[in-house]
């Protein structure tokens, strides 16, 4: 038996072919009115505008903060300086206490000053 396909027979497409009723039907179709629209782009600008000013505060604070961790750290590079100037200072005055030359040294009782005019 041979059998052939005949393209002119038309078959459904699915098991709900008879019921399309379910297929074509609309539920709930809304639309938003023009005040409802340009109440909901209030909001959404209002929104946006309020996400850029917290991003812009939140920038301006961590300047400001690494602002002053510059300024905190310049001044401790100063006073690092400060103390290696005072530490040979006080080394170069104990190497000549231990100095045998400088010990060897005595005081003067009376000092003289001349007037050289």
């Amino acid at each position: 038996m041979i059998s052939t396909y005949n393209s002119n027979v038309v078959r459904p497409r699915s098991r709900f072919g008879r019921n399309r009723n379910f297929t074509n039907a609309k539920v709930g179709s809304t639309s938003l009115g023009p005040i409802s629209t340009t109440f909901l782009l209030i909001i959404i600008v209002g929104v946006l505008a309020l996400l850029y000013l917290t991003q812009v505060t939140k920038t301006s604070v961590y300047g400001y903060e690494v602002n002053s961790f510059s300024t905190e750290r310049q001044d401790l590079i100063e006073r690092k300086q400060e103390l290696e100037v005072e530490a040979a200072r006080l080394q170069s005055i104990a190497r000549i206490r231990d100095n045998k030359a400088v010990g060897a040294l005595q005081p003067e009782q009376q000092v003289k000053f001349t007037n050289a005019n």
